[in-house]
């Protein structure tokens, strides 16, 4: 998250995070960071997590994701 912050001062572009969401709440930081988006692949084939879950976390957080 800190590196994001770092980054997101430096550039104009979108930046989308791979790599070091343990959970929801990561994914969720990262946005709040400025991230235009997050690859957690990893955090649902290692875990319980899905990404509808995820979804409806980020969504109860006021994180703009589109929900079917």
């Amino acid at each position: 998250i800190d590196l994001l912050e770092i980054i997101m001062n430096e550039v104009t572009i979108p930046v989308i995070i791979s790599g070091g969401c343990k959970d929801y709440q990561d994914m969720h930081k990262a946005f709040i960071k400025g991230a235009s988006g997050v690859a957690v692949g990893a955090l649902f084939s290692f875990t319980d997590s899905t990404p509808k879950e995820a979804k409806n976390y980020l969504h109860n957080n006021n994180i703009p994701v589109r929900i079917v």
